[in-house]
C-alpha cells in the first residue's frame, strides 16, 4: 500500500515494522485466514494464537531491551511476499480508535514516511482510508487502542 509515496527497497532494507520488543509487542499482525494459509505453507511450524475469527503469530514477550522477529522475516524479507498480513501491508500507518471512534494514524517509527511531505503522507492516507475501513469492519480486532504519540491522520 505504501507504493504510492515510498519504494519497496526503502522498506526492505529497513525492516523495522518486522521486529519487536516488549513495548511494541501488541503491534504483532493480525493474520486472516487468506494469510494463515499462506504462512503455514511459506514457513511450517510457525505457531499462531486465535484472536477472535483471526489469528497473531504467537511469540514469547521479549524481556528486558531483547527483540524478536516476526515468524515471516527471512533474511530476504517476508516470507509471505503479497500474501503478508495486511497490517505489515498497511504499517506505518495504523487502524486505531480514537475517541470512540476508528481513524488512520501514522506511527512515529518509519523514519523514511515521517521523511516525506507532511501533506503527501495525509493525501496518501485519505486515499487508502476505504480500503482499510472494510478490512477493519471485516476483522474489527485489527483495530487497537489510541496511542498518543501516533499522528491522528483521518477517520475511517
Amino acid at each position: 500500500m505504501l507504493e504510492a509515496i515510498l519504494d519497496k527497497k526503502t522498506c526492505a532494507d529497513c525492516r523495522f515494522c518486522c521486529v519487536f520488543d516488549a513495548t511494541d509487542i501488541w503491534e504483532m499482525p493480525l493474520v486472516d485466514a487468506t494469510t494463515h494459509e499462506a504462512a503455514l505453507a511459506a514457513r511450517p511450524g510457525v505457531a499462531f494464537a486465535p484472536d477472535g475469527d483471526d489469528w497473531r503469530f504467537a511469540v514469547p514477550i521479549p524481556a528486558g531491551g531483547a527483540l524478536v522477529n516476526c515468524p515471516a522475516l527471512t533474511p530476504h524479507g517476508c516470507a509471505l511476499g503479497p500474501d503478508r498480513p495486511f497490517e505489515c501491508r498497511l504499517w506505518p500507518f495504523r487502524a486505531l480508535m480514537r475517541e470512540e471512534r476508528p481513524v488512520l494514524a501514522l506511527s512515529p517509527g518509519c523514519r523514511a514516511v515521517a521523511a516525506l511531505p507532511p501533506g503527501a503522507v495525509a493525501a496518501h492516507a485519505r486515499a487508502i482510508a476505504p480500503q482499510v475501513a472494510a478490512y477493519v469492519a471485516a476483522h474489527p480486532r485489527m483495530l487497537h487502542p489510541w496511542r498518543d504519540e501516533y499522528r491522528w491522520l483521518c477517520d475511517l
